[in-house]
């Protein structure tokens, strides 16, 4: 068996089993070296290449092409697809990459696959028993079918349950709480390293010294301090500055495929130095290298979706926008295309072509990467185009959402089709005040409403005062998007917008009148409370509270609910007076929502008396209150309550006598006498 820690990376996944066709092309791909095979075709495993003996993960390498760059054009292709290696096929390590080599029907229908949310970075797996590893990757058998296949949430491939990293970025919630992010400052076998020391680069990233924008200063500004960026924890003897982990490889980076064997390299030595398995404790880890010297050296800085690794060369790790760019792409998030068709030529957020400069890149997300990242979900709302809707809704930018003026900040028009859209107003200003494009102007992205992970985006329009938008037509309907307003000079900033199909827009509703309404229940009813506060893993937990007394399930919140770590939150119900019930809180991964990796609780409450409560159990807890025979008792209070008051009430004398003596009193004759006689 061969070592594989030159080998190209990418990361790709695929929803459910999909099978795409090849052709009988050969790939465009280096030719295995000494590759020979027997008579019926198949690899007689000489000279290091062999079949592929264990599934590997697939995932989507995403680069961020410089314009103009060595000629290259926003519009190339940006996406790679890898593999991550099952160990067996990696001489025992782990966290190895391969490109996934393919003829270019395979691929071209396998982005498809990609672009529509049938195949999912990290999620997929792909196995053919006659693909060859070899030192220029996995080449899939050309002109045979290439089938991926869905990881389920509990497998990581070999039959163990998912690890706490993997259910993170599965689940998103790598989006939410406090993270540890890894700097790795990188020197190769030639000692070609970045000029720039450990406390320099920490600078730059984390902003620990004197730089004023960086990685953690602006995903903190962006996500209101949802998402907090914190210097990974080293131990002492290997803590080069804050965050930041020196690493020395002998794969050198003017090789053949030399930035992909230095990152295979890195990986293998980070876990070797710290006795670990990536990421371990670290949410993102940062490669930086020197530069890069052979191939198609067009990028500033590549990531993968859903993963932990991203990687920047020359001097792009110190750009704010290319920093926040690249993590976007961990988190979940596709390019932004342009009105022009291109890859990354919206220039309204930073999933297009960022901003390039150390103290640039004051600025956040388009409105579909906005809804799909939840950090302003409170302020979000709904419309579906499948229905007639003609309304002016009033919409604020991002940089005002901290505002508590602003009510709106993103608006997802539904469309029952493929794709949705998206509307904003992209005020620049504050945390968005070195916008690229359309400033102060409304603007519409789509993208795909498969929302595993944010799909290539598109900018539909944007829209100054007076301007419209018109819609394709969904179904019968045909809808406008107009700028009716737009006031800079109110204090904070808005945007009155029309969304009609009949060209009319009514007045906006009262909806902050109506947000403050208590929730109240019916006389005959109780108002049931279930009040829980997450953990750092907030997907994991889920409860069900069942009346026992007719087994009815009255309320329940499924795992993946809750997307917010460290957060209570509070649902309500009515239920019939009196009655029995049980409450089940679950925990996917086994562990509870208290103690270990956060301070979690739970508690139910009827007519806002705490009936249970709890905090520390594992993979579930129920718990039971009430009696099924209590109906009647809760119907007595109220029968003579109001019923003794009015009986006793008009037979006292005390009323009585009030009203007689009132009349005959000089004081009210007296009082209007002397008024008229006073002038």
């Amino acid at each position: 068996m061969i070592s594989i820690s030159g080998i190209f990376v990418c990361l790709l996944t695929f929803s459910s089993t999909n099978i795409v066709a090849g052709t009988t092309e050969q790939p465009s791909v280096p030719r295995l070296r000494g590759l020979e095979e027997n008579s019926n075709g198949k690899n007689n495993g000489k000279q290091g290449n062999f079949n592929m003996k264990k599934p590997c993960t697939v995932l989507v390498r995403a680069e961020l092409r410089i314009p103009s760059s060595n000629g290259v054009a926003e519009s190339e292709s940006d996406e790679t697809l890898v593999c991550e290696v099952d160990p067996e096929d990696a001489d025992g390590k782990t966290n190895m990459l391969a490109k996934l080599n393919m003829d270019s029907t395979q691929q071209q229908q396998l982005m498809e696959l990609i672009r529509m949310g049938e195949v999912e970075s990290g999620l997929s797996t792909y196995f053919d028993p006659d693909a060859i590893v070899s030192q220029e990757g996995i080449f899939v058998p050309s002109g045979k079918a290439v089938a991926m296949h869905k990881k389920e949430k509990k497998d990581n491939g070999k039959g163990k349950k998912n690890s706490r990293r993997e259910l993170q970025y599965l689940n998103g919630e790598n989006r939410a709480g406090t993270k540890n992010y890894l700097v790795v400052r990188i020197t190769d076998g030639d000692d070609k390293v970045r000029p720039e020391d450990a406390a320099t680069m920490s600078d730059d990233v984390f902003g620990t010294a004197i730089d004023p924008i960086n990685l953690k200063s602006q995903m903190e500004a962006c996500s209101y301090n949802k998402l907090i960026v914190e210097p990974a924890d080293l131990p002492e003897d290997k803590k080069a500055a804050a965050g930041v982990l020196e690493i020395t490889v002998e794969a050198k980076l003017d090789s053949i495929n030399g930035v992909d064997l230095v990152e295979n390299a890195v990986t293998q030595k980070i876990q070797d130095e710290l006795g670990i398995t990536l990421p371990g404790d670290f949410d993102q880890v940062l490669y930086i290298v020197e530069d890069c010297y052979v191939g198609d050296c067009g990028y500033a800085a590549y990531a993968y979706y859903n993963h932990w690794r991203s990687l920047y060369r020359a001097q792009y790790y110190k750009h704010t926008g290319v920093l926040m760019h690249e993590i976007g792409h961990n988190l979940g998030m596709a390019h932004s295309g342009g009105l022009d068709g291109a890859t990354y030529t919206d220039h309204t957020g930073l999933m297009g072509n960022p901003l390039y400069g150390d103290d640039l890149g004051r600025m956040c997300f388009n409105p579909a990467k906005s809804a799909f990242i939840g950090w302003y979900d409170d302020k979000k709302i709904t419309i579906d185009l499948r229905q007639s809707h003609s309304q002016v809704h009033r919409i604020y930018g991002i940089s005002d959402y901290g505002s508590s003026s602003s009510s709106l900040v993103n608006i997802k028009l539904e469309t029952g089709l493929n794709e949705d859209y998206y509307v904003g107003f992209n005020r620049a200003t504050g945390i968005n005040g070195q916008n690229d494009e359309a400033d102060n102007e409304v603007t519409i992205t789509k993208a795909y409403n498969t929302f595993s992970r944010s799909h290539q985006s598109r900018l539909q329009a944007h829209l100054i005062q007076g301007e419209l938008n018109v819609l394709a037509p969904i179904g019968s309907r045909t809808f406008t998007i107009t700028a009716e307003t737009i006031n800079l000079s109110a204090n904070p900033a808005y945007a009155d917008v029309c969304i009609s199909d009949n060209g009319n827009c009514d007045a906006s509703p009262p909806s902050p009148t109506t947000a403050p309404t208590p929730f109240s229940c019916p006389s005959n009813e109780d108002l049931m409370e279930i009040r829980i506060k997450t953990d750092q893993y907030p997907t994991e937990t889920g409860w069900t509270l069942t009346n026992t007394c007719t087994s009815t399930v009255v309320a329940n919140a499924p795992a993946g609910t809750y997307k917010t770590a460290n957060t209570e939150y509070s649902d309500e119900v009515c239920v019939p007076t009196g009655g029995a019930y049980s409450f089940l809180i679950t925990d996917s991964f086994g562990d509870g929502i208290c103690c270990s990796f956060g301070e979690g609780f739970y508690n139910v409450l009827k007519n806002d008396v705490s009936m249970i409560s709890g905090d520390e159990f594992g993979t579930d807890e129920t718990k039971t209150f009430g009696q099924c025979g209590e109906t009647p008792a809760p119907q007595t209070p109220p029968t003579p309550a109001p019923q003794t008051p009015p009986t006793p009430a008009p037979q006292t004398p005390a009323p009585t006598s009030n009203p007689t003596p009132a009349p005959q009193t000089p004081a009210p004759t007296s009082n209007p006498t002397p008024a008229p006689q006073t002038p």
